[in-house]
């Protein structure tokens, strides 16, 4: 598979913020979102067997959660399969995240270990006609879907969509601000306004600790 890096740190965003995790950020995406923070990622990348990226995960951290992220993750798909497959094979791994675009096709996961952090891209993205409306489908507690918003527009879209598409979820419901463009406590204020039940608001912790540039982190 092909890897942009491979490290330890906090999990920064959504309902395991906070948590000790091992990044696996695979290179490619075929998306361009607006706010895009991972752009390093479209270039580049090292081409590693499944035996050396668990050496890597283990060596960093044996049984901590797992998070598999990108780029687009599902680019490589065969190889995201393999690997939480391998990954899960351990009966003592906490947990494994796949953070994907949603403009891809997820799979319902056979092992409740295994979770999606599902992206819906607002207007502002420019890549909300991508989304797949069947992954939806695929979601079970312990899975997140994610809107990141950059102004008033993208909060409406988001606010629409989840009360006609995700009142019945059983995945956790997030609002994030996209990082320089909004402030965090203009998304605040808009969610306490509205009639939302268990949507929270997310912010990426990592960027808070270590600035937005950092990476490996």
């Amino acid at each position: 598979m092909l890897i942009t890096e491979i490290f330890a740190s906090i999990q920064g965003e959504g309902m395991r913020a906070g948590l000790p995790t091992v990044f696996v950020r695979l290179a490619r995406c075929p998306y361009r979102c607006s706010w895009c923070d991972s752009d390093y990622t479209f270039t580049g990348g090292d081409a590693k067997s499944l035996a050396e990226v668990l050496e890597r995960t283990r060596a960093l951290a044996a049984r901590s959660n797992v998070c598999i992220t990108g780029g687009e993750p599902l680019v490589q798909r065969k190889a995201v399969r393999e690997l939480c497959d391998a990954l899960l094979a351990d009966p003592e791994r906490e947990s494994v995240e796949i953070e994907t675009s949603g403009g891809l096709e997820i799979w319902p996961a056979r092992d409740d270990r295994l979770h999606w952090d599902l992206d819906v891209k607002c207007p502002a993205s420019g890549m909300q006609r991508h989304f797949v409306a069947g992954n939806l489908q695929c979601l079970k507690s312990g899975d997140e879907v994610k809107f990141v918003l950059v102004d008033r527009g993208d909060f409406e879209f988001a606010r629409d969509f989840i009360r006609g598409r995700l009142a019945d979820t059983p995945a956790g419901v997030f609002l994030q601000p996209a990082w320089g463009q909004i402030e965090p406590a203009e998304v605040a204020a808009w969610l306490v306004q509205e009639s939302l039940p268990d949507v929270r608001l997310s912010l990426q912790l990592h960027k808070y600790i270590w600035g937005a540039d950092a990476r490996g982190v």
